[in-house]
């Protein structure tokens, strides 16, 4: 019998709660060297100009708290995963996008105080290239993930097909390979808009490829042409 097989979510919460702790540790520092009536930049826009302010408090522990609640909630995908076998199967992967996620909350978060120190930080290339770099390390990934009901490309089709599950996300898997490929490539280069336009027009592309491509492959699963074949006319 095949063993059974389940994510270790101790090992998430340990990663995560060290990256939890590294930003309390940053908030502290710029603390206590920022003035308490300081305005801190806390969203650029797509020319790489900062267009959002926040007080010391807001800018300092809001990115450290959505972060804690992220990891608490990928904590408990696992626990109420209908296939927890699939998904432990998956656990290279679903760990990458658990620690990524988190990851790119902390350069965020990097980006805010540093900027608040009055360093200057390149933020849109910085977070740009960090999502570029986690979407080429994910899509390596992605032709191993199982099926499950939380994480991955999970369209009608692929949840009802093992086929057009696997098929769909080998084809998935290179495109974000190559999303994130195109979008390093212009990040020390182009300007923000053009980044931007690459990340996104390059993701968008590869969430209606995957789709469609799902439905495709449904079509073309042989289990379920032949279960068709087999089915007794006299029950249609």
């Amino acid at each position: 019998m095949e063993k059974r097989r389940e994510v270790d979510v101790r090992l998430g919460l340990t990663i995560s709660g060290v990256i939890v702790l590294t930003m309390l540790a940053l908030s502290a520092y710029a603390w206590f060297r920022l003035p308490a009536d300081v305005s801190v930049p806390i969203h650029w826009g797509i020319n790489g100009e900062a267009d959002g302010f926040a007080g010391k408090p807001f800018a300092l522990l809001v990115i450290p708290a959505v972060t804690l609640m992220i990891s608490v909630l990928l904590a408990v995908v696992p626990l109420v995963e209908p296939r927890k076998n699939h998904l432990g199967k998956s656990e290279k992967a679903y760990l990458i996008c658990w620690i990524g996620s988190l990851l790119m909350e902390f350069i965020a978060h990097l980006c805010i105080v540093l900027t608040a120190l009055s360093v200057n930080v390149p933020v849109m290339q910085v977070i740009c290239g960090s999502i570029a770099i986690l979407f080429m390390v994910l899509g390596n990934y992605m032709g191993k993930v199982r099926s499950n009901y939380h994480f991955g490309v999970r369209t009608p089709w692929t949840l009802d097909s093992e086929y057009s599950w696997g098929k769909t996300h080998r084809l998935s898997g290179w495109l974000f390979v190559l999303t994130g490929l195109a979008t390093l490539m212009v990040c020390p280069v182009a300007p923000g808009p053009v980044i931007i336009y690459v990340m996104l027009g390059g993701t968008f592309l590869t969430v209606a490829v995957s789709v469609v491509y799902s439905y495709l492959m449904w079509k073309q699963d042989p289990q379920r042409k032949s279960d068709e074949s087999n089915r007794d006319p006299r029950l249609s």
